[in-house]
């Protein structure tokens, strides 16, 4: 009788997984059209649902040495260039990126917010013009880590509310630096643009996190009954991708709902990917068993173990530029060492290397979608901006498949 019971239920457990699967995927396609929608261009008419990306009417300088202040830019002589490309700064900008643009506020009763989705960014300053106080006085709000709360609204990254004595006849000046990511999207809405967007951002965030919990909780369960060593890896799979997606500058959970913890731990963002490269690795080694399956790999692999410890050295001696730049680097090569970990395992005759490789390439995927809506080759929209925390989901959701 065990023994008839026993092909049923392992039935029925890859009939439950496969149906979660499903329906993992029907609810992103149900959330996408909505939050995949480009931002419609308005001069802020009293029509509702508007929003505006800066970057077509913002021009852009980088001030490397730091040199710049506000009464240069008064006086003319900083040479601002028209803004190219969806997203302000780059992976590899390095300084305090000075945006200056002319905007008009939302006339509709319930204010204009100006949106940075960049959760990463250390500092933020809007020098905003005020009406009736001097032809150069401005009102300083702050954001960004850097500042603590500062005069941000509470959410995953910087958002500002305009003041109602707003002066439009005269430009905006925003000053943004970051020794992480100086890379972002800018967009000003009105009220209910800003409600609409921030209930989709939010929505497409706990969907995804709320699928990891639901695996880690179902893994534990199965380690608890089983015991295997492969769930166990998993799990710390599953909790280093929890901690690295809840301080992630595109994600950024914890900036949401506990924005001290994540203030207290952004000075030391690098550690968090490196804990999910040392967890990559250790389940791909268990996975694969590359040591026999992929042995050339497999040494590759173990000596990625020692550089994470490298890298925090490097972060803890005060080089947070150069540490984050070297992690980015490892955590994209891992994706793609995984990858051809997979293939040569598969060519050796592995045949679960097949599933390793489905979900691998679910990560892999994430990162050219959000490379396309940097290169102008994919429009920016909160889908494309995530694409790689969408990605990990995935991969996460079909490895315990």
């Amino acid at each position: 009788m065990l023994r008839r019971l026993a092909p049923a239920s392992a039935k029925a457990a890859r009939t439950w997984r496969a149906c979660l699967a499903l329906g993992w995927w029907a609810l992103t396609l149900l959330a996408m059209p909505g939050l995949a929608a480009e931002p419609t261009p308005c001069e802020f008419s009293a029509t509702s649902g508007q929003s505006l990306p800066l970057e077509g009417v913002a021009e852009v300088f980088l001030d490397g040495g730091e040199a710049v202040d506000v009464s240069a830019i008064d006086a003319g002589r900083v040479p601002f260039a028209p803004q190219h490309g969806q997203s302000f700064g780059g992976l590899l900008t390095r300084g305090t990126l000075w945006i200056r643009t002319q905007i008009r506020p939302c006339p509709e009763g319930g204010g204009t917010y100006l949106y940075l989705n960049n959760g990463s960014l250390e500092s933020v300053t809007l020098h905003v013009p005020i009406r009736g106080a001097g032809r150069t006085a401005r009102r300083l709000l702050y954001g960004g880590w850097g500042h603590g709360a500062g005069d941000q609204e509470r959410f995953v990254s910087p958002v500002f509310r305009l003041p109602i004595d707003y002066d439009d006849s005269r430009p905006l000046l925003i000053a943004v630096r970051s020794p992480y990511l100086l890379q972002f999207g800018v967009t000003l809405l009105n009220q209910s643009a800003w409600q609409r967007e921030s209930m989709g951002i939010l929505l497409l965030l706990g969907l995804g996190l709320g699928v990891l919990l639901a695996l880690l909780l179902y893994n534990l369960a199965l380690f608890a009954g089983i015991g295997d060593r492969h769930y166990f890896n998993y799990l710390l799979y599953a909790l280093s991708l929890l901690s690295y997606l809840g301080i992630d500058p595109y994600v950024s959970l914890f900036g949401f709902i506990a924005p001290g913890i994540s203030v207290a731990l952004m000075p030391y963002f690098p550690i968090f990917p490196l804990l999910l490269l040392v967890a990559m690795n250790v389940f791909s080694r268990a996975f694969l068993d590359s040591r026999h399956t992929a042995p050339r790999h497999d040494r590759v692999l173990k000596a990625l173990l020692m550089v994470p410890a490298v890298v925090m050295l490097v972060l803890l001696l005060g080089y947070r530029w150069e540490a984050a730049r070297f992690t980015y680097l490892l955590l994209h090569g891992m994706v793609f060492l995984q990858i051809t970990a997979g293939i040569s395992a598969l060519r050796a005759g592995y045949r679960p290397a097949r599933f390793f490789l489905l979900a691998v390439a679910a990560p892999l995927l994430g990162v050219l979608v959000f490379s396309g809506q940097i290169h102008n080759l994919l429009p920016r929209n909160e889908v494309t901006v995530r694409a790689f925390f969408l990605g990990f989901v995935a991969e996460a959701l079909l490895l315990s498949l």
